[in-house]
């Protein structure tokens, strides 16, 4: 798959940054985001599970968290609760980690099967009498608004919202960002209770096993082999934990991410009538997913102001933007 929404796992870990200094925008994303996982996690605890992520302390990372916590043995940043484990405890308190020095633990963190959870919302949607397609090829804009064109069928509604993943510089050629790739690998007899993050991997339990995962490239880089990703992300894997592990499938996709801080995009594009986008989430779609969404569904609505760290950025600035597959007016 292109996008997130096909990959065998996502997690959601809010790390407050390398020196656990919180942002406004990260405590209004956590503000939305971790009750909306809550609710998942227990109306469906076999795709969405709570959990505790491990950040072993190495490198230069390390030594700014270890800087910045002090002599401190818990912090707690934007409602993200750090504790800070030394080596001596790490064998009783994780046993089945890869690592002898110390680590920082934050939570809450979840991990979440996407595809089968934005499957149920769709069917949802179904039910309520919402129409719910993937076979949009083509828009245009008349007098009736905007007319949306599949294979077999068109739609017309008054407002547009291009959130379209790593696509939507096909749709929008001017919009700012970068399109990234990389892979995650599933893990047979990998059974652990927490996530890990090490830097150059993520680690994060499913209920078959685990999934591992961060290598990345950029859109002008050649991406790996599948025979090499399989082995880098497997070694990787095996890395962190102090059993056999056993590589299973291999999964590729690719992201947007936004150009600048890279906060995602949610507002206008400049000089289409009622046509918005969202999207350049990046690594950090189940953060920062709910809050722009939210805060764009609160501007449609009720005219609220979006936040300024979400205003898309074009190559022309504010003047009129063309969505490529406009067919005419």
């Amino acid at each position: 798959g292109r996008g997130g929404s096909t990959a065998p796992r996502a997690i959601c870990h809010p790390f407050p940054g390398r020196s656990l200094r919180g942002t406004p925008q990260l405590e209004s994303a956590l503000n939305v985001a971790l009750p909306l996982y809550e609710q998942w996690a227990t109306a469906w605890p076999h795709w969405v599970q709570k959990r505790v992520m491990l950040r072993p302390l190495v490198g230069k990372t390390g030594e700014r968290l270890r800087k910045s916590m002090g002599g401190e043995a818990e912090a707690e940043v934007c409602g993200v609760h750090l504790r800070r484990f030394s080596a001596e405890e790490i064998p009783s308190l994780f046993p089945k980690l890869q690592h002898e020095g110390e680590v920082i633990t934050y939570d809450s963190c979840f991990s979440v099967e996407l595809g089968k959870v934005l499957g149920h919302l769709a069917h949802e949607q179904e039910r309520a009498g919402n129409r719910v397609t993937t076979e949009i090829q083509l828009v245009s804009h008349d007098h009736r608004g905007w007319v949306l064109h599949g294979e077999s069928e068109r739609y017309t509604c008054d407002t547009l919202i291009l959130a379209s993943g790593s696509r939507l510089q096909e749709w929008l050629p001017e919009l700012q960002g970068e399109v990234e790739g990389g892979h995650l690998l599933t893990l047979r007899g990998a059974e652990t209770e927490w996530m890990a993050s090490r830097g150059d991997i993520h680690w994060s339990p499913s209920p078959d096993g685990a999934v591992v995962g961060a290598t990345r490239w950029k859109a002008n880089e050649k991406a790996m082999l599948s025979e090499e990703a399989t082995g880098i992300l497997g070694d990787r894997g095996q890395s962190l934990v102090t059993f056999p592990v056993e590589a299973g499938v291999l999964w590729q996709g690719e992201r947007l991410v936004s150009a600048g801080e890279r906060y995602p995009y949610a507002g206008a594009i400049p000089g289409s009538p009622c046509a918005y986008v969202l999207g350049g989430l990046g690594s950090k779609g189940l953060l920062y997913g709910p809050w722009s969404a939210e805060s764009l569904a609160a501007h449609l609505t009720s005219s609220t102001p979006i936040h300024a760290a979400l205003s898309p950025q074009f190559t022309r600035g504010g003047q009129e933007i063309a969505i490529s597959s406009v067919l005419g007016s």
